[in-house]
């Protein structure tokens, strides 16, 4: 669980606020949350049981009902033609489960939401009267899905005074900035390692002021952690295909149909081995067990898609560098970047790039790498757009090209603000 984290110097004058931030993730969905009565930014517990995550996995049966999260995944082993694939990487289409039905990416995206603020209102009902409320949503660094965002929170029927975006590197850097490094200065570069994407961002620190380079936008690409579990489903199925047949042909039917609910149990696996430094990683395939390798496992942890995000990093950073010419400070994170070796593994190619071009690289990896772009978003909000609550006016009225924001009206209806989608 993460550890709250006290803040001391965002105070809202005369007024009860809250903000909420969501990462909603390839993989996992995680929330933070801070108030004006505790002054805390903290891990918002969203998950069954107090999990300081969901799922973001979706179920739709041939009713037309949406299931998601630990309901999802339960329904995938007893329906798993209901199961919807990586919907966050498709929200612009309209998505197919295998038992026929249809349904827009968006309109999954209003049920999680609905799900989420009725959280966030029943947290803030023990803090009394609150004037504001605010959202802040994380995207990753290319994509252009505001408007998908905005329409699916609409669709919810609840109401924001505020709703800001951020990328999800940036995100990272505001974090990394408040928690890890305060009276850092210089050029930061932040590598984002996802479920399904890989995000890069280069910004410029001085003092309080973060703020993207204009000449070197986020950018990112489409892979990362999900392409592992792929290499590691590979793995699993070339076992089973060495069975005797009646036992491969069962196992390879299941597999087959139940491959969402088996990547989820890859990933899980994934980080076992990854905390544990590394072991031989036992699946229970419908009953049979099946031993893959440490060695195996390793190769395939950091093989072709990891060596590819790798040298796409390397490329964005020495593109960067021609930039800003000054020494850079990388940070790396993400769940992926918690894959065993990779960090290692990163860390010899920026040596090496760092001999090659004669650039002074420094790596630095944040203790809170899964939770950075929730947090930060928190920490951007309170920093960047801090509000007078009480006469409804900005304090500081300030756009870095980081986000653009939106207020909203007692009837939801959006009215857009210093938003230009050619500096996103």
């Amino acid at each position: 669980m993460a550890k709250e984290q006290k803040i001391e110097n965002y105070k809202i004058k005369d007024a009860k606020s809250c903000v909420l931030s969501v990462d909603f993730g390839t993989s996992r969905t995680k929330a933070a949350i801070w108030d004006s009565v505790s002054e805390q930014v903290r891990i918002f517990m969203i998950g069954e049981d107090e999990k300081n995550y969901i799922p973001s996995l979706f179920h739709l049966d041939k009713s037309s009902t949406i299931t998601f999260g630990e309901e999802a995944h339960d329904l995938q082993i007893y329906d798993p033609l209901g199961a919807l694939e990586y919907v966050k990487l498709q929200l612009d289409q309209m998505l197919r489960a295998a038992n026929g039905e249809k349904i827009e990416a968006g309109h999954l995206l209003t049920q999680l939401f609905k799900y989420l603020f009725y959280l966030f209102e029943d947290k803030i009902k023990s803090l009394g009267k609150i004037t504001s409320k605010q959202l802040v949503l994380s995207l990753p660094a290319r994509w252009q899905f505001e408007d998908i965002y905005l329409e699916a929170v609409k669709n919810t029927g609840y109401s924001f005074d505020h709703i800001s975006f951020i990328k999800e590197p940036v995100a990272a850097a505001y974090h990394w900035k408040r928690q890890e490094k305060p009276h850092f200065q210089g050029s930061l570069i932040v590598i984002d390692i996802g479920g399904g994407t890989v995000d890069w961002a280069c910004l410029q620190i001085k003092e309080e002021d973060i703020h993207i380079v204009p000449e070197s936008y986020p950018k990112g690409v489409t892979g990362a952690g999900l392409e592992i579990d792929k290499s590691l489903l590979r793995l699993l199925v070339e076992k089973v295909q060495t069975l005797d047949e009646i036992e491969r042909d069962r196992l390879l039917d299941y597999i087959q149909q139940h491959k969402m609910l088996l990547l989820n149990y890859i990933r899980k696996s994934k980080e076992r081995y990854s905390a544990k430094k590394g072991e031989d990683i036992i699946f229970n395939v419908c009953g049979t067990r099946i031993a893959i390798k440490r060695m195996t496992v390793q190769q395939a942890m950091l093989g072709v898609e990891t060596q590819r995000i790798i040298q796409k990093s390397c490329n964005y950073i020495l593109s960067a560098y021609q930039i800003v010419q000054q020494p850079l400070t990388c940070i790396l994170v993400g769940g992926g970047s918690k894959i065993a070796g990779f960090a290692d593994f990163f860390r010899s190619k920026l040596i090496q790039l760092s001999e090659e071009k004669g650039i002074e690289i420094n790596l630095e990896i944040p203790s809170q790498s899964h939770y950075t772009t929730a947090l930060g978003a928190i920490y951007y909000f309170l920093q960047k757009n801090r509000w007078d609550i009480s006469t409804k006016t900005r304090i500081e009225e300030k756009n870095n090209n980081n986000n653009y924001s939106v207020k909203f009206k007692a009837d939801s209806s959006p009215i857009k603000s210093h938003f230009d989608p050619d500096k996103i």
